[in-house]
């Protein structure tokens, strides 16, 4: 099964020991805004995609995939 951004979001973030209220506040964004995120209930903008590849290491091309 392919995994949706949302569940890769989630992935990384508990991989990197990161609450909702800690990658949302790096962003910028509420934590609801976060957990609709990871459910899939809100598209991402491309500067949180940019913000995201920054905090996690990775290209947003791998945040993607």
């Amino acid at each position: 099964m392919k995994k949706t951004f949302g569940l890769r979001l989630r992935s990384m973030r508990e991989t990197n020991n990161l609450s909702q209220q800690q990658l949302a506040n790096m962003l910028g964004i509420s934590r609801p805004t976060l957990a609709q995120m990871e459910l899939g209930n809100r598209k991402v903008k491309t500067e949180e995609l940019q913000k995201l590849s920054e905090i996690f290491d990775i290209s947003i091309e791998t945040l993607l995939s």
